[in-house]
């Protein structure tokens, strides 16, 4: 056993020692003799001063050599915080070395250019002739405790390889009271997803789950695995809206990552991911490609990898997915108060939305956990004192959705979204900040239905200017001459949505 104290001015008591074999760095140790490495004797586990100390001569192996045998890396002294009771320690060892093996075997293509790890030769049966693997793992709990922690820390940028295939956990049921939260936090207004009638007369069973609220909840589902560790979502491409939702759905989701460029600064990477999100019934309802910015596990060292995935300009007419069970012959726009229908709708017209909404701090919490959004840049406060804002972000995608409700005003009569061409937060939002929006028509798209067309929109948020009564750039120049969005504008969405044709 290693060498335990306490500041407290008695001697420890002492166990005499066994015989038992020796962890020889670099050496291969079979599974017997690793579990003769743990000193598992009650007094072994000193308590004194009201805490717990436990010390373990620990051989930790990484990297299976062809026999089965496994190489010593390292001996660790590992302190239990105060006033636990002590597990079997064979437990424990065996635990924190399956996992290290699963990091190893599930990570084959991360950049290894690390001083945390550094992968050995081939290891022939019998020795590890150039020395061990090493790592420094991670997880630290109280008092310095190195743990095999059974809690998820989260994905950095060096852990999502391009190919690399997810399945998250938690399908989500998404409820009547899901949609009325939703509406209270946003004051959305379309009809399609707070009027049964309404969406029975237009061939619905009942009023569906709003658009958004299927995309966060998506979103949300893909955050423990992809963005847990995020500094910045920072925008989405060939987002499809599929079959319906309605209340009582439940909703699982799916990710491969497409690709990743480490910064120059080689201290952050951008990953892309695309995500699909299903029914209960295996429909597809939603299908996105986002890129998140990312922190690296080891800041320090630049492995160069610039793997960054082509994605579309546009989603194509032919793959914008129309409800079989559409119905607008009943469209009722004395329901939705709307005036403007498809033919309405001209090119390069600017539709002002004329509100603004401040954003509390509280509000935003509440939406983000309504969407199961777990990401640390939206709660943790504590965390984020030394981040590059100091405080914690507005999920953008809450600001995404504030701006659609008050699009309401304006675009009454949109049916319901079909894509997202494209998207970027192109700056963050803090709590206290008021969010107006403004929508550009891009284009006019003929579905081929004398019932309706479609319109290809860009939806502006900013914040803190009145862009209807305050001139509000777009765009501007920084100080190389280089175009960027005026730090105002906090959010450029190309969208597309269906809406009714004048009958």
């Amino acid at each position: 056993m290693l060498a335990t104290g306490f500041p407290s001015g008695r001697a420890p008591r002492r166990l005499a020692p066994i015989e038992r074999p020796r962890a020889r760095p670099g050496c291969l140790v079979s599974a017997e003799e690793r579990a003769a490495l743990v000193d598992h004797r009650p007094g072994a586990v000193r308590r004194e001063d009201r805490r717990t100390l436990l010390a373990v001569d620990l051989g930790l192996a990484l990297v299976e050599g062809e026999d089965g045998r496994l190489p010593t890396v390292f001996e660790v002294q590992v302190p239990r915080p105060r006033d636990e009771v002590v597990p079997p320690l064979r437990h424990f060892r065996l635990e924190h070395l399956d996992q290290c093996l699963q990091f190893l075997h599930t990570h084959p293509e991360a950049p290894l250019a690390s001083p945390r790890y550094h992968p050995p030769p081939s290891l022939p049966p019998g020795g590890c002739p150039n020395g061990p693997p090493s790592l420094e793992w991670p997880v630290r709990g109280g008092e310095g405790l190195l743990a095999a922690s059974k809690s998820i820390i989260g994905n950095y940028f060096e852990d999502l390889t391009p190919g690399r295939e997810i399945v998250h956990a938690v399908p989500r049921t998404v409820t009547e009271g899901d949609q009325a939260l939703y509406i209270a936090l946003t004051a959305n207004r379309y009809p399609l997803a707070c009027d049964a009638e309404f969406a029975r007369r237009l061939g619905f069973r009942r009023e569906l789950v709003d658009d958004l609220l299927v995309f966060h909840t998506v979103f949300g589902k893909s955050v423990p695995d992809v963005s847990l560790n995020a500094v910045a979502n920072l925008g989405y491409a060939d987002v499809r809206f599929g079959v319906p939702v309605y209340p009582g759905d439940t909703i699982t989701a799916s990710t491969k990552v497409l690709g990743w460029r480490e910064s120059s600064a080689g201290d952050t990477g951008v990953t892309w991911v695309h995500t699909v999100g299903e029914n209960q019934h295996g429909d597809e309802v939603l299908s996105f490609i986002r890129w998140v910015l990312m922190d690296k596990r080891d800041k320090a060292t630049n492995s160069g990898v610039d793997d960054a995935p082509k994605t579309p300009a546009a989603v194509d007419a032919k793959h914008l997915h129309i409800p079989a069970e559409l119905d607008l012959s009943r469209f009722d726009s004395a329901v939705t108060g709307g005036r403007a229908w498809w033919e309405d709708y001209e090119p390069g017209e600017r539709i002002h939305h004329v509100e603004g909404v401040a954003i509390e701090e509280a509000e935003h919490q509440m939406a983000a956990r309504l969407y199961q959004n777990i990401a640390r840049a939206h709660f943790n406060a504590h965390a984020l004192k030394g981040s590059r804002f100091g405080k914690r972000v507005i999920y953008g995608g809450h600001i995404i959705s504030m701006a659609r409700a008050l699009s309401f005003n304006g675009l009454e009569n949109v049916v319901r979204i079909l894509a997202f061409n494209g998207g970027t937060h192109s700056n963050p939002t803090f709590a206290g900040d008021t969010v107006f929006a403004w929508t550009d028509v891009l284009e006019r798209i003929d579905l081929g239905r004398p019932d309706c067309g479609a319109l290809r929109l860009r939806l502006v948020g900013v914040k803190n200017s009145d862009p209807r009564t305050e001139e509000q750039p777009f765009k501007v120049a920084d100080d190389q001459g280089r175009e960027r969005y005026h730090p105002n504008v906090v959010l450029d969405l190309d969208y597309t949505v269906l809406i009714p044709r004048r009958r």
